[in-house]
């Protein structure tokens, strides 16, 4: 796989503050055997895959996904994607996957929909992330979720922006808010 980084962290948008090893993807990267990506992160119970649009290795991201099953059945493992690929040979690790989809505003020259692999992604319990910097985007996230079927219970705000009133009309339409957290150990101090 072509990998930016490897690295050990913790959740900062949905299921926040979990301890878990992140795989950040990016075709542009250092190329990486999916075994030795396995040795680093077998022993978690959560694996995050992100960055630039991991699906665009689905084979090998299945491959290592299905290993991951089959030494821990109880692994955990979060993908992160755009929701405009769908997964190679999800069979073997669908139930342990939840795929994160995120969906900039409609006016970013990155938001891009497939209705039908939004649906599929909504049908399996994908979680649906909406970057918003105003009520607008807010208004087109709740279109989106009425045009293609995504439950409440699926969506999540992610705003990108401080903007008035944004937290109330996110509770007006009952939908999940999912601020990223940054974490940072610049600051930290570990004593005894």
């Amino acid at each position: 796989m072509y990998i930016d980084k490897l690295e050990v962290g913790f959740t900062n948008m949905i299921n926040i503050g979990r301890c878990a090893y992140f795989v950040y993807c990016d075709k542009s990267g250092v190329f990486i055997t999916i075994e030795e990506i396995f040795e680093k992160c077998q022993s978690f119970h959560k694996v995050v895959i992100a960055g630039d649009e991991p699906l665009l290795q689905k084979e090998e991201i299945a491959k290592l996904c299905k290993k991951l099953v089959k030494v821990n059945p109880r692994i955990n493992i979060e993908i992160f994607t755009t929701g405009n690929i769908k997964p190679a040979e999800i069979t073997g690790y669908i139930n342990n996957t939840v795929f994160n989809v995120l969906v900039p505003p409609k006016n970013n020259i990155r938001y891009k929909v497939d209705s039908l692999l939004f649906i599929w992604y909504s049908e399996v319990g994908s979680n649906f992330i909406f970057e918003t910097a105003s009520v607008e985007d807010i208004d087109n996230a709740i279109t989106l979720m009425n045009t293609i079927g995504i439950k409440k219970s699926q969506s999540f705000i992610n705003p990108i922006s401080d903007v008035k009133n944004l937290n109330r009309q996110v509770m007006f339409y009952g939908i999940n808010l999912a601020p990223k957290v940054e974490w940072s150990d610049e600051n930290d101090e570990y004593t005894n």
